[in-house]
C-alpha cells in the first residue's frame, strides 16, 4: 500500500519539477535565438540634447539654450509640460510667465481637413484669416522654425505610459507660415522656410524617439514637399534658383531610407522602461486592460513561477528587430511592401509551448500588445515615393520650357522605383503614384507639376 502512495507523491513532486526544467531550457533556447535582435535594437541610454531641450520647450519663450537646460534640469520635463507631481517643485513665476498662450492650431491646418484643394489654394481663398492665425502663433512658429538648426532631438522618456512627450502638434502646421509668405509674394523666405521644415522632419525621421517621432517627421516632410511642389508649379523659374538650404532638404533619401529601424530601437527602449517600472511599482494605478497581469507581477511567488522578464523582452525584440535587418533595408531600397513576418511567439499555442509555461504572464502580455508595424513602414515608403515624384518635377524644370512635355515620359521612368511607376495626371496636373497607404488623408500623395509653364 505504501509503494503506490510513495509513487504518487514522487510523481506529484517530480512532474512539476520536470515541467519547470523543460520550460527553463526551452526559454534559454528561445532567448539565444534573440541575440542578434538585441544587437540590432541596442541603444545607449537616452539623454537630452540641445535640440531635445528646444523641442520640449517649444511653447516657451526662452532666451537661450543654457536657460532651457537649466529649467529642464531643475524642474524636469513632466512639470514643464504641465504634468503635476506632488514631489516636484512648483514652477517659478518667471517660468509660468514664459509659457506661450495657446495657439490656434486648428485654424492653421493647411489645407483644412475637409478641403480637396492644395495648401496654397486654401490660403489664397482665406488669406486674412490665415494671416491672422500665423500672426497669433508667431512666437510658437518661430520656435518651431528655429529647430532646423539642430541635427538631433534626443530626449528622455523613463516611462512611456506616464511621462510627457514634446509638444509635436505645432510642427505639423508650421508649413502654413511658408504658404502665407508665398501668397504674400515673399517667395525666397517661403522656400527657405519650407526647406528648414523638411530638415527638421528628416531629423525626426531618423530619431530614436519611437514611432511618434518618426511619424511626425514623416508628416512634416510630406506636407512641406507637397507645398514646395505647389510653389514651383506656380513659378517654375524658382526651381533653378532655390535657397542654399534646399539642396540638402530636397536631396534623395540614402539607400534603404527612410525606414523604421530607429523608431523600433526607440520602441524597444520604451518597452524596457515599462518592464522595469512594472516590476518596481504598484500596478493599481496602471491601465485596466493589463491590470491583472501587472498585479500578478507584484506577487513574488507568481513572478518567480510565471514571469521571465528576460524571455519577455527577447521575444519582443524579435518582433521589432526585423526592421533593422539588411534584408529590410534592401526591401526599402526596392520600394517593396513589407512582408508580414511571423511573430516570435504564437499566442494560440501558449499552452503547448514549454517556454511559456514558466513565462505565462510575459507570453500573454505580448499577445495583448501585438501591433502591425507594417502600416507605418508603408507610410515611409510612400513618402520616399513622393520624393521621387518631386525629384522628377525638379528634373523637368531644369529643362527649357519647350522641351518639358516631350521629356516627361522618360523623366518619369528615370525617377520611378523598382516596384512602382510614376505617372502624370493631366486632370490634376500632378505626378502621381499608386499609394501603399490607402487612407484618404494620407500624408504623402502626388505632387503638383507645371509641364508647360
Amino acid at each position: 500500500m505504501k509503494k503506490p502512495i510513495l509513487a504518487t507523491l514522487a510523481a506529484l513532486i517530480l512532474l512539476p519539477a520536470a515541467l519547470l526544467a523543460a520550460s527553463y531550457f526551452a526559454r534559454l533556447q528561445e532567448q539565444r535565438r534573440a541575440d542578434e535582435s538585441l544587437r540590432l535594437l541596442h541603444l545607449a541610454p537616452a539623454t537630452f540634447s540641445a535640440g531635445g531641450d528646444a523641442l520640449f520647450l517649444l511653447d516657451y519663450h526662452t532666451p537661450d539654450a543654457a536657460t532651457r537646460r537649466q529649467w529642464l534640469a531643475q524642474y524636469g520635463s513632466n512639470a514643464l509640460r504641465g504634468m503635476v507631481n506632488e514631489n516636484a517643485a512648483p514652477l517659478s513665476a518667471a517660468i509660468r510667465a514664459a509659457q506661450l498662450p495657446d495657439a490656434p492650431l486648428d485654424r492653421l491646418a493647411c489645407p483644412p481637413r475637409d478641403s480637396v484643394s492644395g495648401c496654397l489654394a486654401a490660403v489664397r481663398d482665406n488669406l486674412p484669416a490665415y494671416r491672422a492665425s500665423v500672426q497669433q502663433a508667431a512666437q510658437l512658429l518661430a520656435n518651431a522654425d528655429a529647430l532646423a538648426q539642430y541635427d538631433n532631438f534626443d530626449y528622455v522618456i523613463n516611462d512611456v505610459t506616464r511621462d510627457a512627450f514634446p509638444p509635436f502638434a505645432p510642427l505639423a502646421q508650421q508649413h502654413t507660415a511658408a504658404a502665407v509668405d508665398w501668397a504674400e509674394n515673399r517667395h525666397p523666405a517661403a522656400l527657405a522656410r519650407v526647406c528648414r521644415n523638411i530638415h527638421t522632419g528628416r531629423v525626426l525621421l531618423r530619431a530614436h524617439g519611437g514611432l511618434i517621432d518618426t511619424m511626425i517627421g514623416n508628416a512634416i516632410v510630406a506636407r512641406n514637399t507637397a507645398l514646395a511642389a505647389e510653389m514651383l508649379a506656380e513659378q517654375p523659374a524658382w526651381a533653378t534658383h532655390l535657397p542654399d538650404n534646399c539642396a540638402a532638404a530636397f536631396a534623395p533619401f540614402a539607400h534603404g531610407e527612410p525606414n523604421l529601424c530607429a523608431a523600433m530601437q526607440g520602441e524597444f527602449r520604451y518597452f524596457d522602461g515599462i518592464m522595469r517600472n512594472w516590476l518596481a511599482s504598484d500596478a493599481a494605478d496602471e491601465d485596466k486592460a493589463s491590470m491583472d497581469a501587472k498585479q500578478l507581477l507584484q506577487n513574488p511567488v507568481a513572478r518567480s513561477l510565471l514571469f521571465s522578464p528576460e524571455h519577455t523582452r527577447r521575444l519582443h525584440a524579435q518582433n521589432l528587430a526585423h526592421y533593422c535587418t539588411t534584408e529590410n533595408q534592401a526591401a526599402v531600397a526596392q520600394d517593396r511592401q513589407p512582408e508580414n513576418t511571423p511573430p516570435a511567439h504564437n499566442a494560440r499555442n501558449i499552452a503547448l509551448r514549454p517556454a511559456c509555461w514558466g513565462n505565462w504572464i510575459g507570453c500573454v502580455l505580448l499577445d495583448n500588445d501585438t501591433a502591425d508595424y507594417n502600416v507605418y513602414s508603408e507610410r515611409l515608403l510612400d513618402t520616399a515615393m513622393q520624393q521621387r515624384a518631386f525629384q522628377a518635377a525638379l528634373a523637368l524644370y531644369a529643362l527649357p520650357q519647350a522641351q518639358r512635355r516631350a521629356a516627361l515620359p522618360q523623366i518619369l521612368v528615370q525617377h520611378s522605383s523598382p516596384a512602382r511607376k510614376l505617372s502624370y495626371n493631366e486632370t490634376t496636373r500632378q505626378i502621381t503614384f499608386e499609394r501603399y497607404d490607402q487612407r484618404e488623408n494620407a500624408a504623402a500623395q502626388g505632387v503638383a507639376v507645371n509641364v508647360d509653364g
